[in-house]
């Protein structure tokens, strides 16, 4: 099933991707018929690639910039008239009326989303500059008229607008006189103190009371946070390792169990007990890893632990128990159950059920393989699509050119 959704998406792909490539061919072609199209007004420059051939002969390419579609003279006198509507409605910013401005206008430089340019000067850049910003100082007590010229203008197109405004000290001349005059003091306390280890702030400023607080540059919080995601990371690291040591261990359980009830069944079928089998099987993996002929094998150190149980003391029906129960596996689960409820049925029953068991095992271990192979060969479609794709534009794309 997975494969068959896996056949469609790669059918789907291509066929969209032939069928833009298609489109796009057609679309150049169709060139001399249809024209160039332009970028709507305010778009941008664009670059567009051609060939040709003059008489049949050799084919040649071309690079074109194609500018964008721009207003006719009326459309582009309309624009600047709504572009100064728009400015006028804006350029006094906080100030009520031309008739007194206390403080600083707005001049913006492009309106109409971008199509107009706009440039404003005054007659008096020391008072109002071109950013609109008042100077304070250079303005009389009384205030003083100044002369505004704006010219809006798109493409070869322009519109001049001339006004004026009377401008007046800003109300909150004092408070940016006074800010002015601490950063002096502040200025002046630190030169002074030059050749001291530390230098006081000063506490008055012009008969004013000063409290100064160091800001807090919240690098403890950055700290904190970034402590807090190491931690996280680093415990989801650990959960992720033993996790993926869990899965494996499992997965090595689960391939080892068909080997564990053939050697079972084995032994039963010479004529041994279960205890016997079991010991037979422990000494023999002893006698292997001493003389490091075998590699470890985790149902056998289960198995290992279980007769140093019974050798202990412990009944055979409880360590079959505590076998199926340490490994947590259900076809574990399953074998120690069929140990325990048959100890007193005798070697026939049991070794019964176990082979049954044995069947059972290798066609999980068969349906295992298919479902590794499947996934397998699953993860390897992505490059054997990026393989298809690659060659199916070597393929299209020398047969397009040449159409």
């Amino acid at each position: 099933m997975e494969k068959r959704k896996v056949i469609w998406i790669i059918a789907v792909i291509l066929s969209l991707s032939a069928a833009a490539a298609v489109s796009e061919h057609m679309e150049a072609a169709a060139v001399s018929e249809k024209g160039i199209e332009r970028n709507p007004v305010g778009g941008a420059e664009r670059t567009e690639e051609f060939w040709y051939r003059v008489d049949g002969q050799e084919k040649k390419e071309l690079s074109l910039e194609v500018s964008p579609q721009i207003l006719s003279e009326d459309e582009a006198m309309e624009l600047l008239k709504k572009a100064r509507t728009e400015w006028e409605n804006s350029y006094l910013a906080q100030n009520a009326s031309a008739e007194r401005v206390d403080s600083d206008l707005t001049f913006p430089t492009q309106l109409a989303d971008g199509l107009v340019s706009v440039r404003t000067t005054t007659d008096q850049l020391t008072v109002l500059d071109e950013e609109g910003r008042l100077d304070a100082e250079s303005i009389p007590d009384e205030g003083m008229v100044i002369s505004l010229e704006t010219i809006f203008s798109y493409e070869s197109y322009e519109l001049t607008d001339v006004r004026s405004v009377h401008v007046y000290r800003p109300k909150e001349s004092s408070e940016q006189m006074l800010d002015e005059k601490i950063s002096e003091a502040v200025s002046k306390a630190e030169e002074i103190g030059r050749e001291k280890k530390t230098f006081l702030l000063p506490g008055k400023v012009d008969g004013h009371s000063v409290q100064w607080k160091k800001q807090k540059t919240g690098h403890w919080a950055m700290i904190l946070l970034i402590g807090a995601a190491l931690i996280a990371a680093v415990c989801f690291r650990e959960k992720e390792q033993i996790r993926k040591q869990k899965r494996e261990k499992e997965d090595q359980l689960l391939f080892e169990y068909p080997q564990m009830i053939e050697q079972i069944c084995l032994l039963l079928g010479s004529g041994m007990t279960i205890r016997r089998a079991w010991e037979r099987m422990v000494s023999s993996y002893r006698r292997q890893k001493e003389r490091d002929r075998i590699s470890d094998r985790l149902f056998m150190e289960e198995m290992t632990f279980t007769e140093y149980e019974m050798r202990k003391g412990r009944s055979e029906r409880e360590c079959y128990e505590r076998f199926g129960a340490r490994i947590g596996l259900e076809p574990y689960r399953r074998f120690a159950a069929i140990l325990t409820r048959n100890l007193a049925k005798g070697n026939a029953d049991v070794r019964r059920l176990l082979e049954e068991e044995a069947d059972q095992a290798m066609t999980m271990r068969k349906n295992t393989a298919l479902r590794l192979g499947e996934e397998a060969s699953t993860k390897l479609l992505g490059p054997m699509l990026i393989m298809f794709l690659v060659i199916l534009a070597a393929v299209i794309f020398p047969a397009l050119e040449n159409f």
